[in-house]
């Protein structure tokens, strides 16, 4: 059977939680080998790696019940997965691999229905061991990608990558040096303004 989450709707004027409603996962879900990501758009997309290190994506019109999953990663050894919405119905996914003679790369797919996919690509070329990507929805209907790699001795730098609507990759740009620290697992999000 599927297994089964909760859901809690928040009142926008009090903050006050409502009642919860059961939400039905994709079967798999509960047997993840690493945390499942949600993100909104048209529709609701859970991105996760599967009990056989798959990466999988599953969407939902209503919030409650999803699809069956689609793989959208390599065959083997797929992690940390994520998707966003891209363009008007699409959708871009992430994820990263181990690659040989390299530690880990992350990928990038883009889709405009969820059951067909463009060719696996690179998010970077400039790194054999760039890691944990997030994806941002731009205004304009393309996303940004935060990724990190290590350039120096103090660990991991931030860098970001943005994809216009045309699904052309734009020029890669380093976010932080080493008076930023080590950066590790970025989560990108809009403020309000």
């Amino acid at each position: 059977g599927h297994s089964q989450g909760v859901r809690f709707a928040v009142d926008p004027d009090s903050g006050a939680l409502g009642q919860p409603e059961a939400v039905h996962w994709p079967a798999g879900v509960d047997t993840t080998m690493s945390w499942p990501k949600l993100s909104a758009g048209s529709q609701l997309l859970l991105a996760y790696r599967n009990q056989n290190a798959l990466p999988m994506l599953s969407k939902s019109k209503d919030g409650l019940h999803f699809e069956a999953p689609v793989l959208v990663g390599p065959t083997t050894g797929g992690a940390m997965a994520e998707a966003a919405p891209f363009g008007a119905h699409g959708f871009a996914y992430t994820f990263q691999a181990p690659v040989a003679g390299e530690t880990l790369v992350s990928f990038l797919r883009l889709s405009g229905d969820g059951h067909t996919h463009s060719d696996v690509q690179r998010v970077t070329e400039n790194s054999s061991n760039d890691n944990d990507t997030a994806i941002q929805p731009r205004k304009d209907g393309g996303v940004a990608l935060y990724y990190i790699y290590p350039v120096d001795q103090h660990g991991f730098s931030l860098f970001r990558r943005g994809i216009g609507p045309d699904a052309v990759m734009g020029p890669e740009q380093r976010l932080t040096d080493a008076s930023a620290g080590d950066t590790m697992k970025p989560n990108a999000s809009r403020l309000a303004d």
